[in-house]
Parts: C-alpha cells; structure tokens; sequence
C-alpha cells in the first residue's frame, strides 16, 4: 500500500504516469523520437505493433519515452492553473489559449503515431488537463523576434529610414517595450549561432546577365560587372538606387530566371573569385528541430522565426515604383552584414526559381578585372568569358 502511494506521488510530482510496456521506433513517424528509442532498447518486443526479435534488442521501455515527451511538453507548454486567471462568470480562462491532453497530444504535437492503442496510452498518462503556452501572457521567443522584425520594416518603410538607430520611444510607430532596431543585433546573433558565415573559395565561377534585343553581345567588364555609380539608377533588393552592388547566381538557369526584363537575348558573363569571400549563407539554413531533439531542441525558436524571415527575404517585389519602399528593409539588413559584420556579400534562395541561388557581393566596377588583366589585393573578380543566349 505504502509502495503504490509512494508511486503515486511520484507520478504527480512528475506529471505522467507509468506505463509497463515497451515500444519499438517504428511506432513514430518523429525522427528524434525514433533516434532516442533506438539509442534506449531494452527489450526484444514492441507491445504495440508486435514486432519482435530472438537476437536483438529493438523497443524501448515507455517509461523512458515517455520522460522524453514529458521533458520536450514543459519546454514550450505548462499548465494553466499555475500562470493563467480564471473568470469564474465567464467560466473560461483569462486571455490565453488553453488546449487539453488529448489535442495536445494527438494535434498540437507531432509525433507521427498510427497507432490509436500507443496514441491512447500517451494522453492517459498525462491525464485530463489543461495546457497552455509557457509564459502564456508573454509572446513566445520566435514570436517576439517576429513582431521585432514586423515593426523594424514598418519604421523604416514608413516612418523613420535614416536615424532609425536612435529612434527608442516612439508609442506611434511600435510598443516602446520592443525595440525594433535590436533585431539587427538578434539577427546577427541567430546567424552565428547557427554558423552561417560561410567561406567561397578563390576561384568559385558566378554567372551575371545582362538583357538585349539584337544578337550582338556584350564581352567586357563595364558591360557585364557592376555599374559604375553614375549609372547605378535603380533600387534592387540588397542595394539602394546610386550603390553599385554586383548581383548574380551560381548557375546560368537562375540568372536566366533572375532577369526580368523581356529582351531576345541575354549575355550571361562567368566570373571567378579572385579571393576567399566571407558570405552570409542564407541558402543554407537548418529545418526546424523536433520538440524532442535533446540537442537542439533550443534553436526551434530562432530557426522558427528565420524561417518568416526568409520569406519576406526572397518575396517577389514588383517594379511599380513601390520597390523603392519595399526593398528597403532588406537594403538595411544587407548594410548592416556589409558594415558592422564586416562580410563581403550574401548567398539567398532565388526568388524567381526554385532551388536556384542568387547573391549580392559588396563591390564596384572597379574590382573587377578582364580575363589577362594583371591582378592585386583589391581585385575580387575576374571576366573569365561570356557567351549569349536567346531568351
């Protein structure tokens, strides 16, 4: 008797009860889940699919799966009786979203179960009752980051665009206890943590195009390379009207892609990295993490929000006049990774084509050689050939 109280305590102390059974990997679709039994089998029978072994060990005890789920629930969800207010004339929870074992476990969290005898093991354990958000009348980490970046494009697209780092209280334009100007420094931060600073090799090919309507080509760097200042007129996405920028792909297909002017033809010039360029990698970014992924259960939050930001990243801008507006936030994040990062360029996912990847290098006309030309330390490129294509 003292023994199943004792039991019994622990179970609520801990939050889920004991269930004594064994499940195979096979029993999840999550892959985290599936690496954790596999690194914990105990025993050669799996009591949900039957799935046995006379040799080998291959399930793993529900206890211990089930302190990992438990675990991976309160990184993100606790229970509301202990943050949330309850309006007992209204009968209903005060402000916050409130969810309960069974669509937490069946809906809210992916475990990729088929099973309905596994699924209903799961929610018994945890028992009837409620779950919110941690911190629930806070936003969540991603979401913070989020709302900081929203309100970042808002300043300075239509408020504040060239003293913006000053602008502290400003109730009109954003809540003065978020501070759109630090999602640079956040965005930084992510970036590191997540290591995506990367090194192009002396000697990588980049391919930049240039649209025509007759057969005649072009063949020389102030054709093919960046504009002079003079005649860098028009607002692009990394790159405000009058900064000359060098804009091209990895591959023919995506500058193709890239060009949007409707021309015949196109002259596709190949240069070649004269020098180890430090990038910002953004073609590159990790999938979020499973809850369940022990190791890098902590990067769900900023891979979450990266994710948002990738798509106002790459979005299609029109040429309606309106870019000049909507390419600014992403003008501002590139001189930021240009001037206070100290990095040569950015490596982004096409907008125009699908898995095709484009990127911007921080340099003038003047850094760029002809093919024979002698080179120095100030030169980043050099015109290897072109060659033109019919559209």
């Amino acid at each position: 008797m003292g023994s199943a109280k004792q039991q019994w305590m622990e179970e609520q102390e801990r939050g889920w009860a004991s269930i004594d059974k064994n499940v195979c990997a096979e029993c999840f679709g999550d892959d985290a889940l599936k690496e954790f039994i596999r690194g914990h089998v105990a025993n050669s029978y799996c009591d949900y699919c039957g799935q046995s072994s006379k040799s080998n060990a291959l399930a793993a005890s529900m206890d211990d799966v089930l302190e990992l789920i438990a675990e991976s629930i309160y990184s993100e969800w606790e229970d509301p009786n202990d943050r949330v207010g309850w309006d007992s004339r209204e009968g209903g929870w005060m402000g916050v979203d409130v969810t309960d074992t069974f669509d937490l476990i069946k809906y809210e969290l992916d475990l990729g179960i088929e099973n309905e005898e596994l699924y209903d093991d799961i929610i018994d354990s945890f028992g009837d009752q409620g779950w919110c958000q941690r911190d629930p009348y806070s936003l969540a980490p991603d979401e913070e980051l989020t709302f900081n970046w929203r309100a970042f494009v808002r300043l300075v697209k239509h408020h504040n665009r060239y003293f913006f780092e000053h602008v502290i209280d400003n109730a009109d334009v954003y809540e003065p206890q978020y501070y759109p100007v630090g999602i640079l420094d956040s965005l930084s931060d992510i970036v590191s943590q997540l290591g995506l600073v990367r090194s192009l090799a002396d000697g990588t090919l980049l391919y930049r195009g240039r649209s025509h309507s007759t057969q005649k080509g072009y063949s020389q760097v102030s054709d093919l390379g960046p504009p002079d200042e003079n005649n860098a007129k028009y607002a692009n996405r990394m790159s405000a009207a009058g900064i000359p920028m060098f804009y091209g792909a990895t591959d023919d297909a995506t500058v193709l892609a890239e060009l949007t002017e409707h021309a015949l033809y196109v002259t596709i010039g190949e240069f070649r990295t004269l020098r180890d360029l430090n990038l910002l990698d953004l073609t590159q970014i990790p999938p979020v993490p499973s809850i369940f992924d022990r190791e890098r259960r902590h990067l769900r939050p900023p891979l979450m929000f990266l994710r948002r930001f990738m798509d106002d990243f790459t979005q299609k801008v029109e040429h309606d006049g309106r870019e000049h507006i909507d390419y600014v936030p992403t003008q501002v994040v590139t001189e930021y990774f240009r001037y206070v990062r100290k990095l040569d360029g950015i490596l982004y996912p096409s907008a125009r084509r699908c898995g095709g990847h484009a990127c911007v290098l921080f340099i003038t006309q003047k850094e760029c050689i002809e093919s024979g030309e002698q080179t120095n330390d100030d030169k980043v490129l050099v015109l290897v050939t072109s060659r033109v294509r019919a559209r």
